[in-house]
């Protein structure tokens, strides 16, 4: 859990993302024949993750905690792990579906991907987050352009390598 001090305000915020993140060296080869194998069973997978967070922080956080930080990294300096497709089908409604839960439940919500997020940014946003972090200058992303294209619709934090 984090705690936030903004102004002379408080605001606790902890870890609640559910949806698929870059997998770890020894997964990645498994989960990427699964995406092609098995596309609903990962389907499947993903809305139960989603689900099992959103009980979670109806049962323990509401009336505790602010708000959540969605912390699946999706992007390497590179590009996306999946492709913006990919991204569409097995990431993105997922993570709408979860950004749109808490906040139905009042909380904020803060999404966090490194890397070079400007593959699928736009549905990033289309996912309507309170807050984008971390804009990641070493791979690429330019705070500048990021903000002239959606600071009006998202808080920007970051741009630190």
């Amino acid at each position: 859990m984090i705690k936030e001090e903004i102004g002379d305000e408080f605001f606790l915020i902890h870890h609640g993302d559910a949806t698929f993140e870059i997998p770890s060296g020894d997964k990645m080869v498994e989960f990427s024949y699964r995406l092609i194998d098995d596309p609903d069973g990962v389907h499947r997978e993903a809305r139960q993750k989603v689900e099992n967070a959103l009980r979670i922080a109806e049962q323990y956080y509401c009336g505790v905690i602010d708000g959540l930080g969605l912390c699946s990294d999706y992007c390497l300096n590179t590009g996306p792990f999946l492709s913006p497709s990919q991204f569409s089908e097995f990431v993105a409604p997922y993570l709408d579906r979860l950004i749109q839960g808490y906040s139905q439940m009042g909380f904020y919500t803060i999404k966090h991907t490194d890397g070079n997020i400007m593959p699928v940014l736009d549905q990033l946003i289309e996912c309507h987050p309170h807050a984008l972090h971390s804009i990641d200058p070493q791979a690429g992303v330019d705070i500048a352009e990021v903000k002239k294209r959606y600071g009006q619709k998202v808080c920007l934090i970051g741009n630190v390598n």
